[in-house]
């Protein structure tokens, strides 16, 4: 059995489908800052910029979460400005 995985490393055929695509491993290296972004923010911050980018509007966020609109704008753009600093600073 070992030369036959030595007649498949040889041939390339196997360690080619090894072997990451470079552009997969650049996505999970943005993938993992912008988790740490986001898990640097406050909690609401984090929570209310989650629910927009799910697709809710600021009204529903403000439903969701207890607070008025203008709560919720300024959530997000303090949650913004938080992670355009932390973009910044790497």
């Amino acid at each position: 059995m070992l030369s036959n995985d030595r007649t498949r490393v040889r041939n390339g055929a196997d360690l080619a489908e090894q072997v990451a695509d470079p552009r997969d491993t650049e996505l999970a290296m943005e993938t993992k800052r912008a988790l740490r972004a986001l898990a640097g923010l406050k909690a609401r911050q984090r929570r209310v910029l989650t629910l927009w980018t799910a697709g809710y509007t600021y009204t529903e966020i403000a439903e969701l979460t207890g607070s008025t609109y203008t709560w919720v704008n300024r959530y997000m753009s303090d949650g913004r400005a938080a992670l355009r600093r932390s973009r910044d600073a790497a």
